[in-house]
C-alpha cells in the first residue's frame, strides 16, 4: 500500500469509487483521484485502452507545452501529446485482427485537462482541425476540472500528435512591470 501511496502522490495511480464513505477514506491516505488544486498552469494527459488489449503497455507519449506569456500575466499555451505505439511484432496465427487482448493495435483515448480557469480555443489531430468537445467532468474529486479528449487507433510502430490551444489567465505573478515567474504543475 506504501508504494501505491507513493506512486498516486506522482499521479502515476489514484482510485475512485461508487462509495463516497469509501472514496473519502481513500483520499484520506492520499489515493483519490483529485488533480493538483494549483492555481498555476497545469498540464495533465491522460489515456484509456478502447480496445480490450494490453497494447497501451508499450505506448509512449511525449509531451509538449509551448507557453506564450503576455505581459498581463496570462498565457496562450499550445499542449502538443504525441502518442507512439511501440509494441513489439504480433505473434499468434494469422493477420493482426485489431482487436482483443493480443493485438498490437493501440486503441487510445488521450484527454487533455486543463488548468481551472483555462479558455479552451482550439484542437488538432495530426495537424488537421479537431472538432472536439470540452468536458466538464462530473467525477467526484476532480471538481470540474476542464478537459479536451480524441480518440486514435495507431498500427504497430505508428505515431499519431493531439495539440490543443489555450489561453490561461494570471498564469505568471507580475513581480515587478518587468518581471514574473511563470509557475507550472
Amino acid at each position: 500500500v506504501s508504494a501505491l501511496v507513493k506512486s498516486a502522490a506522482g499521479r502515476h495511480f489514484f482510485t475512485y469509487f461508487r462509495s463516497h464513505a469509501v472514496e473519502r477514506r481513500f483520499a484520506r491516505v492520499g489515493l483519490s483521484g483529485d488533480l493538483s488544486s494549483t492555481p498555476n498552469d497545469y498540464v495533465g494527459v491522460f489515456s484509456q485502452n478502447l480496445n480490450g488489449s494490453k497494447a497501451d503497455y508499450w505506448q509512449h507519449r511525449d509531451v509538449t507545452s509551448t507557453v506564450q506569456l503576455k505581459p498581463d500575466g496570462s498565457a496562450q499555451v499550445h499542449l502538443k501529446v504525441s502518442v507512439t505505439n511501440a509494441s513489439p511484432p504480433y505473434v499468434a496465427a494469422g493477420p493482426d485482427p485489431g482487436t482483443g487482448y493480443f493485438t498490437r493495435v493501440l486503441g487510445a483515448r488521450i484527454g487533455v485537462f486543463m488548468p481551472r480557469k483555462a479558455t479552451y480555443q482550439s484542437a488538432q489531430l495530426d495537424g488537421k482541425p479537431l472538432d472536439a468537445t470540452l468536458h466538464l467532468p462530473k467525477v467526484a474529486g476532480v471538481r470540474n476540472r476542464k478537459f479536451v479528449e480524441s480518440t486514435m487507433s495507431l498500427d504497430r510502430g505508428q505515431t499519431r500528435t493531439m495539440g490543443v490551444v489555450y489561453r490561461t489567465p494570471q498564469a505568471a505573478e507580475m513581480l515587478s512591470p518587468s518581471s514574473m515567474v511563470y509557475r507550472l504543475d
